[in-house]
């Protein structure tokens, strides 16, 4: 198997999924489609970290000078509230976390470094190194990229996305697919095992891993050995799925038919290896992807790895090769 005239041949010819709009958290995992930008400043005003004292330039430098300092207190800030008054020297407003800072705050001295008289505060010192306020645009300015084009969504990029108002995602559609294992040797899981025949675990298989990559398996079926059903399988499933995969019927034998399935369809073959294993064809009839597998599971695995992995990652806007 040639992987890398596989891969530029799918590239070739590959239509990017459609987009949808989708709720947030049901966008978790799933491809971003375009670029999102902030629509506001974060925070959107400056906060207060800690629930403490608001205090001016002037006080602050005087506390750094002085052990001491008593200031007058004019009031209080809950969080979700704020005041129009400025806080000015010789005063101070009681301050809650993620409250609006008054205008002119240099510093929020923690409450845990204050004494209260009435309405009159003593500051016993302040830490100049510790951070008491977030600043208005410090993590997001209005305008800046917040989650990328082709980005996996995860918890970070939900956090940012909402933390900015947005409800809703413009996520690129999960592909469909549809195994088809072929095969009068082989049974369904689920059905009463027979003498001489096989479950078709190999199809699980391939599904685990399409649904680990965000693919959507919405069918695992089996037909037997008969090219009239097993053409009439594949036009079932046309209309309903993206891509669809066959496995077995690949070899030389006299029941191998899914080799010529080509033969049956108007399909355009992208590639084809039928000589060695492991055994491929993958082709195109309109905008859905069918691609013929052999029915070893080791052959079938490794095309998993190097061919339908990559399509998939390719139709949601990834990467192929990461």
């Amino acid at each position: 198997m040639d992987h890398h005239k596989i891969i530029n041949s799918i590239e070739n010819n590959i239509q990017l999924c459609n987009i949808e709009k989708v709720e947030a958290l049901k966008a978790i995992g799933r491809i971003n489609a375009k670029m999102i930008r902030a629509s506001m400043d974060i925070p959107n005003f400056s906060k207060s970290i800690y629930d403490g004292f608001a205090i001016h330039e002037e006080d602050y430098y005087s506390l750094s000078k002085n052990d001491t300092l008593t200031l007058e207190m004019l009031g209080g800030i809950g969080a979700g509230h704020f005041v129009n008054q400025p806080v000015q020297p010789g005063t101070t407003f009681y301050i809650m976390t993620g409250a609006e800072i008054p205008k002119d705050t240099k510093y929020i001295v923690p409450h845990e470094r204050v004494k209260i008289f009435g309405n009159k505060i003593m500051i016993k010192q302040i830490n100049p190194q510790l951070k008491t306020i977030s600043y208005q645009g410090e993590q997001w300015k209005k305008g800046e990229v917040v989650a990328r084009e082709n980005q996996t969504i995860d918890r970070k990029t939900i956090f940012d996305i909402t933390n900015q108002g947005y409800q809703y995602i413009d996520v690129y559609k999960v592909p469909k697919v549809v195994i088809i294992s072929t095969g009068d040797e082989v049974k369904t899981v689920g059905s009463a095992w027979e003498r001489g025949t096989i479950y078709n675990s190999t199809s699980y298989a391939i599904a685990a891993d399409i649904i680990e990559y965000k693919g959507e398996v919405i069918a695992i079926d089996h037909v037997e050995d008969n090219l009239i059903n097993i053409v009439k399988i594949i036009n079932k499933w046309l209309d309903h799925a993206d891509i669809i995969i066959t496995t077995g019927g690949m070899a030389d034998g006299k029941y191998d038919y899914t080799k010529d399935l080509h033969k049956h369809f108007p399909t355009k073959i992208i590639y084809a290896e039928i000589k060695k294993n492991p055994r491929i064809i993958i082709s195109k009839l309109g905008g859905k992807w069918i691609i013929n597998l052999s029915g070893s599971p080791r052959a079938t695995f490794a095309s998993l790895d190097h061919v339908i992995i990559p399509l998939l990652k390719k139709m949601m806007g990834l990467d192929m090769m990461n």
